[in-house]
């Protein structure tokens, strides 16, 4: 049978979404709307946050190794000042608890970091980089936990019967270089998929977020956050998955950037294809 497609206006589904209880829950449905779904802020889209210079990052230098099998993921297994990595392909490198990723690849990644995190940063804007995560939890309380900061696309896929933890603890009074304003960010476009589970939760500012495109896929995902739950900065696109996102001082799911792209494309739209979604805002 061919799936009826429903499109809701922006105003009842921000009137399902701005209350501290309420939910808005997306079956088949397809909407574009502008800005922000579940917020207590004006309908320009915009709410409080922490203002953040973005900068450089510096990462370790690194060749490829000529003993990598390029048919296998690179495995990183996580573990306090005791991370390890097996098939390297010559672009991780593990300082105490900061693990570096500077090119192309795959990357399986499990275990647990109590003060750390992951950083991505090739030297290359073209590079292409998939993070499997296989059972991770990840805290950090002076950066992201998982930050990318260059190349041309990240995939993150939550594996199937595993569940994933990452948590910012950082407080308003910390100083961070990197830009980072989410526990989980990226400065490129980024896909969020599996079908495993992902809990993302700030203290700090902002969630999930991206500088450009935004898409979810399948995934279970649960985000809380102070400031936005999920935010795309170009776009955010909710394929399918099972998603709550609640907000305590900001908006549920949104969107920043509203010009139109090089490509023609219009830039600050959210558009939810399939899923079921809880969104939350204070």
């Amino acid at each position: 049978m061919k799936k009826k497609i429903i499109l809701l206006p922006l105003a009842l589904l921000a009137i399902c979404s701005c209350s501290n209880n309420g939910s808005v829950t997306s079956n088949n449905t397809s909407n574009t709307t502008p800005s922000s779904i579940g917020s207590n802020t004006t309908s320009t889209g915009t709410s409080t946050s922490t203002s953040i210079t973005p900068v450089s990052i510096s990462s370790p230098s690194t060749d490829p190794d000529e003993n990598y099998d390029s048919t296998k993921s690179t495995v990183i297994a996580l573990e306090d000042n005791a991370s390890t990595v097996t098939n390297n392909n010559g672009f991780v490198v593990v300082n105490e608890n900061e693990i570096y990723i500077t090119g192309a690849g795959t990357y399986d990644v499990s275990g647990t970091l109590s003060n750390g995190k992951i950083i991505v940063n090739p030297a290359s804007e073209d590079e292409k980089i998939e993070l499997n995560l296989n059972g991770v939890n990840i805290t950090c309380n002076y950066g992201a936990p998982i930050g990318i900061f260059n190349g041309d696309k990240i995939d993150i896929s939550a594996k199937k019967n595993t569940k994933n933890y990452i948590t910012d603890t950082r407080t308003s009074d910390i100083d961070t270089k990197d830009g980072s304003n989410a526990a989980l960010y990226s400065t490129i476009d980024m896909k969020i998929k599996g079908a495993g589970y992902l809990s993302v939760t700030s203290s700090y500012n902002n969630g999930i977020a991206t500088k450009d495109d935004l898409e979810i896929q399948k995934a279970e995902i649960e985000v809380t956050a102070p400031n936005n739950a999920i935010k795309g900065g170009d776009s955010l696109t909710i394929n399918s998955g099972t998603i709550t996102a609640i907000s305590t001082n900001g908006d549920a799911l949104k969107t920043s950037n509203s010009d139109i792209s090089s490509k023609g494309k219009q830039r600050g739209t959210i558009t939810i294809l399939d899923g079921k979604i809880k969104a939350y805002a204070a």
